[in-house]
């Protein structure tokens, strides 16, 4: 009998959760470290735009020479099926992947880099102790939750993103016990090596008809996301009946050019939008579209990174645009719609709800609620994970782009 079968569900829940918090921590800290670096190097020098097509060719060649299938969608599957591989190899071309992609001026997020670190690194780790299946599940879905809770500095929402985002309607309150544990440890480890995931502030309480208004950014948020998914796999599809190497030259081409009408205001996170959308004068119509087809182009050309951080910044721009219109507190609005976006496109709207008053605290938590729960009811099943299931079935095919590596 190995060390794990001799303590309780609970403690091994502990350990488990406390020994991938840790990895998963350093991790993301070292990751943002590198994301943050090679920001500043982009920005600092802009004649870096003109390599992304190339460096879109490396990334798409090493993940068909090296990594076909690794992504977010296979760590999900390997909950669902732990006894399946999962290579350790994932997390280096993951991490690689989504640093050059932001060095070269791509669109893209971080929350899917550090999903793959914590379920890829958090199994290697525990591999000496020899788990059950069962004990394998609890550590992946540790991962998930560590990963998204230290990446994002929000930990009450990343361990229930962990618990959440695996079948659409339900949690899977077995792993609660790691996932809470994985993903507080996880952010304090992150934080303590310096990190500063930074505070958002809006207006303490809004009137009573903000709610009405949230809702009509619920609805905006779920055409949002509905056009989100469609337009990265139906661009990912447009490309598939071309050589390998002409799908991110293309892609990149797309976005290298774009910046010369637009500038680099939608390249990389897009965090340089939220001030704009948390001030009182609010954010342009334009800002949430043109920043989610900057995404789809660059993920549906083969580019690697994350989806959720581009969506935190397109939902509070269209909140903030919507508010501004409606003539009611547009930084609040901004809040609502930063999480309305995601959790309608994750299908995540409890993890949504908490990560709300986390980062804008708890007065938002009524019009957050009203905002999420209407956009994730008005955008349907699909969203960005295909491999979420919804009553035992899977949510539909994987995008070429994240089966087939482009």
């Amino acid at each position: 009998m190995n060390f794990a079968n001799r303590l309780k569900p609970s403690a091994i829940g502990i350990a488990i959760g406390a020994w991938v918090g840790i990895v998963c921590g350093l991790a993301s800290a070292g990751f943002l470290w590198s994301l943050d670096e090679a920001t500043k190097t982009r920005l600092s020098h802009p004649e870096l735009l003109y390599g992304l097509p190339f460096v879109g060719i490396a990334i798409v060649w090493g993940y068909r020479r090296f990594g076909e299938k690794l992504n977010t969608d296979l760590l999900l599957e390997r909950v669902h099926d732990p006894e399946g591989e999962l290579p350790v190899r994932m997390a280096p071309m993951v991490l690689v992947g989504t640093v050059l992609t932001h060095l070269f001026g791509g669109s893209a997020g971080r929350e899917g880099t550090a999903l793959q670190l914590g379920g890829s690194l958090g199994l290697a780790a525990v591999i000496p102790f020899r788990l059950t299946t069962a004990q394998k599940r609890l550590t992946l879905m540790a991962g998930l939750a560590g990963g998204f809770g230290s990446v994002f500095g929000t930990p009450l929402a990343g361990a229930v993103f962990g618990i959440e985002v695996l079948t659409v309607g339900s949690l899977e309150f077995a792993g609660l016990i790691p996932c809470l544990t994985a993903s507080f440890i996880g952010d304090f480890v992150c934080r303590g090596t310096g990190i500063d995931h930074g505070q958002y502030v809006v207006a303490g309480s809004g009137p009573l008809v903000e709610l009405g208004v949230a809702v009509a950014v619920g609805g905006f948020c779920a055409i949002g996301a509905r056009g989100f998914v469609w337009g990265t796999e139906h661009w990912s599809g447009l490309l598939k009946p071309l050589p390998w190497w002409a799908k991110p030259v293309l892609g990149g081409s797309l976005v290298l050019g774009s910046t010369y009408f637009l500038g680099q205001r939608y390249l990389g996170l897009g965090l340089n939008l939220m001030p704009e959308a948390l001030s009182a004068a609010g954010s342009p119509g334009y800002d949430a579209p043109l920043k989610l087809v900057f995404t789809a182009i660059t993920l549906g050309s083969g580019f690697k990174g994350g989806e959720v951080t581009p969506l935190f910044v397109s939902g509070a721009a269209l909140g903030s645009w919507v508010g501004r219109v409606a003539g009611v507190l547009p930084d609040r609005m901004a809040a609502v719609g930063f999480v309305a976006l995601f959790g309608a496109a994750a299908n995540v709207p409890i993890a949504a709800c908490l990560m709300a008053i986390e980062r804008f605290g708890p007065g938002i938590g009524l019009a957050a609620v009203v905002g999420v729960n209407v956009a994730n009811v008005l955008s349907g099943r699909a969203g960005i994970y295909r491999a979420q299931k919804v009553s035992g079935e899977l949510i539909g095919t994987p995008c070429p782009s994240r089966e087939e590596g482009v």
